[in-house]
């Protein structure tokens, strides 16, 4: 039997991930509570786990690095 991501709950690497970015996203804070409770579910599974990733990346204050490559890009 293979690996099933849609059933496998959360590795510790996207907890990791996703509490290292929490800080950094400008999401309204009851929707940063929300995922901080979902961390606590020991039922958080991989593919929603991925899901919360992707949103508070595309979500995130962007670092000045992130702002000067995107302005270097624009010229």
């Amino acid at each position: 039997m293979g690996f099933d991501n849609t059933t496998e709950n959360a590795t510790d690497w996207q907890v990791t991930i996703i509490e290292s970015l929490i800080p950094l996203s400008y999401i309204p804070q009851e929707e940063k509570e929300q995922v901080e409770r979902m961390l606590f579910d020991t039922e958080l599974k991989y593919e929603e786990a991925e899901t919360v990733i992707t949103y508070l990346k595309a979500n995130k204050i962007p670092t000045l690095e992130e702002e000067f490559n995107r302005k270097i890009k624009e010229k």
